[in-house]
């Protein structure tokens, strides 16, 4: 699935969303007014047999920070909200990670991160969740562009996806021509 913010003659953001589904799922979520940054979460019912979906919404470190009730997915629905609709009263700014899970049937996720840039523009980009029930993989990541400087930051968030497993890692950085490439983190 692919999302797109065309207003005028100019695509401003685009971006894909590959479909998972299961029982459990981790993802990033952030909630602030200023800057206004917003995570965006839908949940479908791709089955004939309602569930019940519960939320939690964790610190960086994996503390509990809220829970929902459980709210009741009727076959063949759909739960679509930001976090801070699903959680009025969490503490803004919050940075964290959003726990999915679902009694039975599986459910398929989908989660955006949304803001507005400094010329008002309206940006979007994918969090894909991650499946908790899957098998870590300790195989090389390549992110093929990233930028920083002149005004543009990339973030990278790390997290484990997978209850209780240890998220360590390492990042190298390289120049086209495959040279290490100094890299100043903030």
């Amino acid at each position: 699935m692919i999302f797109g913010y065309k207003p005028g003659s100019f695509t401003l953001s685009e971006a894909g969303v590959p479909v998972t589904t299961g029982t459990a799922f981790r993802m990033y979520v952030e909630a602030s007014s200023a800057p206004a940054v917003l995570s965006g979460i839908a949940i479908a019912n791709t089955t004939n047999v309602a569930g019940t979906v519960t939320l939690e919404a964790l610190t960086m470190g994996g503390v509990s920070e809220a829970t929902s009730a459980p709210r009741t997915l009727p076959a063949s629905g759909q739960l679509v909200g930001f976090l801070n609709e699903f959680f009025p009263n969490l503490a803004q700014p919050f940075q964290g990670i959003l726990r999915i899970s679902t009694s039975g049937t599986a459910v398929s996720v989908v989660a955006l991160r949304q803001r507005f840039n400094e010329r008002g523009d309206y940006l979007i980009t994918t969090t894909p969740p991650t499946v908790e029930t899957g098998t870590p993989s300790a195989a090389a990541r390549s992110f093929p562009h990233f930028v920083n400087g002149g005004g543009y930051t990339t973030q990278f968030v790390l997290f484990s996806g997978t209850a209780g497993q240890a998220a360590t890692g390492t990042i190298r950085f390289y120049t086209p021509e495959g040279a290490s490439l100094a890299v100043k983190l903030r």
